[in-house]
């Protein structure tokens, strides 16, 4: 019995670490989505999974707006369409800027991560950030950046 809860305990370590590592490297990448924004569109960032994933543990997601209260108001949605107000003209985001993020990988002290910065159907930007971290302080560096081609629908 004792190995059974020594085993789920450090599967529950485990997971925790995950996340916090998670989190720890979608602060660093958001704040550089956001640099260029600057302070005078400190609104709501609403954080979205790509279509084809799901939301981050809520885990993840607490630690993410815990660590950004001071920069920003994140809310994470499970898709872009929540966060766009489609029946306005270019589609805007909803009192921001919605931002996408996809997976982190597992190991590696240097990561990249996909995302996406949308404003509008006409500011959508795809982003390859390199995150690295460096004691216990991840930095992101965007690596590539395209422009996002409009669509009929957000």
């Amino acid at each position: 019995m004792a190995c059974v809860v020594a085993a789920g305990a450090c599967g529950e370590g485990a997971a925790k670490a995950r996340d916090d590592r998670t989190a720890a490297v979608y602060v660093a990448v958001l704040q550089e989505v956001l640099r260029p924004l600057g302070e005078a569109n400190h609104k709501v960032v609403y954080v979205a999974p790509f279509a084809d994933q799901k939301s981050p543990p809520l885990e993840t997601q607490a630690a993410v707006i815990a660590d950004m209260k001071d920069q920003a108001t994140v809310r994470f949605v499970d898709a872009v369409s929540e966060a766009v107000d489609a029946e306005a003209s270019g589609a805007p985001a909803k009192d921001g800027v919605v931002v996408v993020l996809g997976p982190v990988p597992s190991t590696g002290s240097t990561v990249e991560v996909d995302a996406e910065r949308y404003e509008s159907q006409s500011a959508h930007v795809s982003i390859r950030f390199r995150v690295t971290v460096a004691g216990n302080r991840w930095t992101a560096e965007a690596v590539e950046t395209h422009p996002v081609p409009p669509t009929s629908s957000a």
